[in-house]
């Protein structure tokens, strides 16, 4: 993701519908709260660790076998996407 390194200061980005295969350069986002990454060819969330702002993500229609990297976004309130055919929509309380 070229030019994510300029934007700091971005707290929400709709990165939806762009073929994407990978979370890298979104490192340089520290304040995003709100991330949607629905429908891209992603196969995991390698790199959402670094997002430590990170509120809600929309993951959804991915070819994600793993989410590991979230227990690391520890402001995380909701989470929405599609794991090895399951379907995984989470809620804090």
């Amino acid at each position: 993701m070229s030019g994510m390194t300029n934007m700091p200061s971005l707290e929400w980005v709709d990165l939806s519908n762009n073929d994407m295969t990978s979370l890298k350069g979104l490192s340089w986002c520290p304040r995003l709260t709100w991330l949607n990454l629905h429908h891209n060819d992603l196969t995991s969330l390698a790199g959402i660790e670094h997002l430590p702002s990170l509120m809600k993500l929309v993951a959804s229609s991915n070819d994600l076998s793993s989410v590991k990297g979230l227990s690391q976004c520890r402001n995380l309130r909701e989470v929405g996407c599609h794991v090895a055919d399951r379907v995984t929509t989470t809620r804090p309380s």
